[in-house]
């Protein structure tokens, strides 16, 4: 028997990612099974009542068209903010960004050179916009580089946080209507959102004539055999209530060409900085120009 989702929930008929409505359900247990609800009562550290999972279902969908998977049921617009805001750990989320090393760091700025040579621009001429900026360490990495940078983020702690570095905050989308960028980033967050093709069309709408879109999500290639008599809930690409969207190569180029994009490839070649990086650097490359689930957009002419 289907079981009916409650008013904590709102139900994804049609695949996010491309819009198709030819999909396949690969896994359906109640989000109160045992193996389901103990995996949310440690990642969350109890905060999360039961009485919201009631009649609910985690229910994972495989989109026919484009092979993304997602879940079906997903917390509601009111329920998403209070996982973010209060039910995640604040104070954990941060040390993670607190205890970077000097090699996260690095690639932070290897990344913002790269693109400055890419667009041939100095970074003050350089706009650029970090979709889903979180604490902000990205940006303030951009800023302190001289890059016009802005940070969209919708968590009100996180906002706080970020403010106190000087950088410009957009927390309002319907705020960017009148803006344009060089470039937007955007980091492990589109496995988050609930309309990802609406999403990405209104950043191709921010995009200068020139300018680049850089996702990266988790790859989900795999995935779907995990779900077998043998799985467990796990912080994986398909997190229950978190990653609630999982994109593989195939899905993010459909994702695209539905919004008349395409995958740019060769936007950084390698950098040979010493030995051991001649073996790694061109296979790095082809990863990233084959397989990888981080794309950059360019929007088609």
């Amino acid at each position: 028997m289907d079981l009916k989702y409650n008013k904590y929930f709102d139900q994804r008929i049609k695949c996010p990612i491309c819009l198709s409505d030819k999909t396949k359900k690969v896994f359906d247990k109640p989000f109160l099974n045992k193996e389901i609800i103990d995996f949310i009562d440690n990642y969350y550290k109890n905060k999360i009542p039961h009485y919201v999972f009631e009649n609910t279902n985690y229910s994972i969908k495989k989109c026919l068209n484009c092979t993304g998977l997602f879940q079906e049921y997903i917390f509601n617009n009111s329920y998403m903010g209070e996982l973010y805001e209060n039910w995640i750990s604040k104070k954990d989320s941060l040390k993670k960004k607190e205890d970077f090393s000097v090699y996260n760091f690095s690639r932070y700025v290897n990344d913002l050179e790269k693109i400055s040579l890419y667009l041939n621009k100095k970074p003050k001429d350089i706009s650029i916009l970090e979709y889903g900026m979180g604490w902000g360490y990205w940006s303030r990495i951009a800023h302190s580089m001289n890059f016009d940078v802005s940070g969209f983020e919708v968590s009100q702690s996180r906002i706080n946080y970020a403010s106190k570095n000087n950088i410009k905050i957009i927390s309002n989308i319907d705020n960017l209507k009148n803006l344009s960028f060089d470039f937007i980033y955007s980091f492990a967050v589109f496995e988050h959102i609930s309309n990802p093709y609406e999403m990405l069309k209104c950043l191709k709408s921010l995009l200068n004539e020139k300018g680049l879109i850089y996702i990266y999500v988790p790859n989900g290639i795999f995935a779907e055999n995990k779900f077998n008599k043998s799985w467990r809930a796990s912080k994986d690409s398909l997190h229950p209530l978190e990653h609630i969207n999982c994109f593989n190569r195939k899905s993010l180029r459909i994702l695209a060409q539905k919004l008349n994009l395409k995958i740019k490839y060769n936007v950084f070649y390698p950098r040979y900085k010493n030995l051991l990086s001649i073996y790694k650097e061109p296979i790095k490359h082809i990863y990233n120009n084959t397989f990888s689930t981080g794309v950059f957009l360019k929007a088609n002419k």
